[in-house]
């Protein structure tokens, strides 16, 4: 597969639908397709500190996972159920503070690109562009995922390109976002412009936290768990939600 070009970005997004969420200040828009190995938890993690945190949280993306546990299967456990319109989704983020939106929601013919996958067995361009994609029309700060050495590196390309800001975590060769002992490197980004937030860990931070479980009912108990304060935090995840914190304005400066 070839580098995603700007051509498909562009037409993605003229095809998206116009939808504002009613809400204050700025939300985290959270892709969920399934593009890394162990997506799941880092998305499900994420949308749960950051909904602890106050802040507004749209996760969208596919309804299945063609391997591994999908991040919607983890949501679902944790109560947050996939909308039915975008209607659905303010009253969500208005009750909630957190919604997961299908990307059939957003774009069929998008959605139909990312379908593809189930019959080709592979990502397609499509599956990186979805980074790109901001539900919210600029209301929003984009997470973003890549691994080294994986076809998600192959994003970089069209991040400068992608619309208004992100926050971009960056996995080494061989690291995985269900390893929560090790810290991608973390970025803000905006534009071309790149504000290095974090450097990535170069091998396992000591921990005496378990591993959390390779299924959705107990990566949701484990989250519980973790929001719940009965066991602590761990770092990487804690410096992912200072990040989105800072990103969106809540810091004054990152020291805070």
């Amino acid at each position: 597969m070839t580098c995603p070009q700007p051509g498909l970005h562009r037409a993605t997004r003229s095809r998206m639908a116009r939808w504002v969420p009613s809400i204050a200040g700025t939300a985290i828009s959270i892709p969920a397709y399934g593009l890394v190995a162990g997506e799941s938890l880092i998305v499900s993690l994420a949308a749960a500190l950051l909904q602890k945190f106050g802040l507004p949280v749209i996760v969208h993306g596919v309804l299945d996972s063609p391997c591994g546990v999908s991040s919607v299967s983890v949501l679902r456990e944790l109560g947050i159920l996939p909308c039915a319109s975008l209607v659905q989704v303010d009253d969500n983020l208005r009750a909630e503070g957190v919604a997961f939106v299908p990307v059939q929601l957003l774009s069929p013919a998008f959605a139909a690109l990312i379908a593809l996958r189930g019959r080709l067995g592979i990502e397609n361009a499509a599956h990186l562009v979805a980074q790109a994609i901001d539900p919210t029309q600029g209301r929003a700060t984009r997470l973003t995922f890549r691994v080294q050495g994986t076809v998600s590196e192959r994003y970089e390309a069209l991040d400068a390109a992608a619309d208004g800001d992100s926050v971009a975590l960056a996995w080494l060769a061989g690291r995985s976002p269900a390893n929560l002992a090790i810290r991608p490197r973390i970025e803000r980004v905006r534009g071309e412009s790149r504000e290095l937030l974090f450097e990535a860990d170069s091998q396992e931070t000591r921990t005496a936290l378990l591993p959390p479980p390779d299924d959705a009912p107990g990566i949701a108990r484990w989250i519980k768990r973790v929001t719940h304060g009965e066991v602590p935090v761990p770092v990487p995840a804690l410096n992912l939600a200072a990040a989105c914190l800072y990103a969106v304005g809540r810091a004054p400066d990152f020291s805070q």
